[in-house]
């Protein structure tokens, strides 16, 4: 099994887990093209998680969420975000701030802060 496929069983299965105990209703979601590019949806913008070569990457997508979140995913991973995975050069801009893990509990507690959002 790719470690797209384990990711994405781990994610169907903590999206059902906070399903049963949360009033959202949470979607998990997975592009056609890019299989890697799997994310969380329900709540307010969208928790991309990405499977990497030592763990998984977490970012924020959309700016309420990031104005919600930021500070408490620092306080989570225990550091600033690792980068950004929206870069625009030629207008400065910088969006979806991501933070790089190896530890999955670190991926379910975000999904669980995610759900305090909307």
């Amino acid at each position: 099994m790719s470690k797209t496929e384990i990711l994405k069983s781990k994610l169907i299965a903590l999206v059902n887990e906070l399903n049963e105990s949360s009033t959202l209703i949470l979607k998990f979601n997975q592009q056609v093209k890019t299989l890697e590019n799997m994310s969380i949806s329900g709540a307010n913008g969208r928790l991309y998680i990405n499977p990497t070569n030592v763990g998984y990457d977490v970012s924020l997508s959309g700016k309420s969420l990031e104005q919600n979140l930021h500070n408490a995913f620092k306080t989570l991973f225990n550091e600033d975000c690792t980068g950004y995975k929206q870069t625009n050069r030629n207008t400065g801009v910088i969006t979806q701030p991501f933070w790089r893990t190896d530890d999955f509990s670190l991926v379910k507690q975000a999904a669980l802060l995610y759900t305090k959002t909307k």
